[in-house]
């Protein structure tokens, strides 16, 4: 087993290394860097709400199951609100405009 972990950690290593510049330079047109920063400020926000909700939970109580849950769906919540921060202008409008594209289209009766 412990193989198997440790060729998924090399997959996503070359992923990294090798993949996102090339990706990110040829599909993309934008610098690899500010792709590696865009990641990380995502990265950062995870590890600080999460991490938060985490310490929330262990202080005052311990490991309870139900504080575990209460607070990963409030860490949840929070990442959310931070994602819609972060995403750049063009994913904001897919997103406005996916309600309307999702609403089922009725057939037009038949005479």
């Amino acid at each position: 087993l412990t193989g198997a972990a440790l060729s998924m950690v090399f997959y996503n290593c070359v992923l990294l290394a090798y993949m996102v510049p090339r990706i990110s330079r040829e599909c993309l047109e934008i610098a690899p860097l500010s792709w590696y920063l865009h990641m990380a400020r995502a990265l950062a926000a995870a590890a600080v709400i999460y991490g938060a909700a985490w310490l929330a939970i262990v202080i005052p109580g311990g490991y309870s199951l139900i504080a575990c849950v209460i607070g990963f769906a409030v860490a949840t919540i929070g990442f959310a609100g931070a994602a819609l921060l972060l995403i750049g202008p063009d994913l904001k409008g897919t997103l406005r405009s996916l309600p309307s594209a999702m609403r089922p289209v009725r057939p037009t009766p038949s005479r």
